[in-house]
């Protein structure tokens, strides 16, 4: 399970890092605890037909079992 992923790029690769959080921020740590849990780096032309599956893939989702809702931003 992850609920935190990370992109980072590079000419040469895509790097995803899959996290879980831990702990929401507080007035004492205002920053979110992730725990690292693993990585996959992939070429960008992977990355690219990555995305189109997966978009592909949430509308199939989204045509036969309803919208995905989005958590409102702060």
């Amino acid at each position: 399970y992850t609920n935190d992923t990370q992109i980072k790029i590079s000419p040469w690769d895509f790097r995803f890092i899959f996290g879980e959080i831990e702990s929401a921020p507080t007035e004492e740590r205002p920053r979110v605890l992730v725990k690292a849990l693993g990585e996959v780096r992939m070429s960008p032309q992977h990355a690219k037909k990555l995305a189109e599956v997966l978009a592909i893939t949430i509308h199939g989702y989204e045509a036969s079992i309803g919208e995905i809702p989005q958590p409102k931003d702060r």
